[in-house]
């Protein structure tokens, strides 16, 4: 992360930051707690339910639904739909590379949100707000970008491995492993080396003039 330090922020701001990233993936949230309650049927059936009220008190309430709201709920509900329309059994060959293309997708659009999706949960996790500056915001769009691209290189491989003979002998391993391996890279690269990665690119002139 960058070397700036940021300073105290209240905790109005904190609880705000909490509210926006639940606004954009309660849909998924919910999807998960009721499928752990209720089943999946009636899981994706009441999640289709949440999502369409919460567009519908966007709509009263005059607020603008951002774009990784459609997103996230967008395909999210799309996917219910056809698992409902087509049935689990022809879905669920496709599921993990459809989970993993839309988690491609919600990076590459929050890349470009302000502030980017990656430093906004770096201000919720600290408790803190980075400086409003340009280098720092292109840092974090930059690892924002980072995310999507193993999102996507782990979406390519997954179908490159069900449409060839190596499906049934690695299709299991790779599934699992290659999202967890995707996510571990992202979050080394991002916490551990991320000071380290902020002033190699500034020292490179990557953010241009500040």
């Amino acid at each position: 992360m960058p070397p700036v330090l940021p300073s105290p922020d209240p905790a109005s701001a904190r609880r705000s930051k909490l509210l926006s990233l639940m606004n954009d993936f309660g849909g998924l949230v919910a999807l998960w707690v009721m499928d752990s309650l209720f089943g999946h049927r009636v899981a994706s059936e009441l999640t289709l339910l949440f999502v369409a009220a919460d567009l519908v008190r966007h709509v009263v309430l005059r607020r603008p639904i951002p774009v990784l709201w459609w997103l996230v709920n967008g395909l999210m509900s799309l996917s219910i739909l056809a698992e409902l329309t087509f049935g689990l059994s022809a879905i669920e060959p496709w599921e993990g590379t459809a989970t993993n293309a839309l988690f491609a997708l919600m990076f590459f659009a929050g890349a470009f949100m302000r502030p980017p999706v990656i430093q906004r949960l770096a201000e919720y996790a600290q408790k803190a707000p980075f400086p409003e500056r340009r280098d720092i915001t292109l840092f974090f769009r930059y690892l924002t970008l980072l995310w999507s691209g193993l999102f996507w290189v782990v979406t390519l491989l997954d179908v490159c491995l069900s449409t060839t003979h190596f499906a049934g002998k690695y299709g299991g391993i790779v599934s699992t492993g290659a999202p967890v391996l995707a996510v571990g890279i992202g979050i080394l690269v991002s916490r551990r080396w991320g000071r380290s990665l902020f002033r190699f690119l500034s020292g490179k002139g990557a953010f241009g003039p500040v």
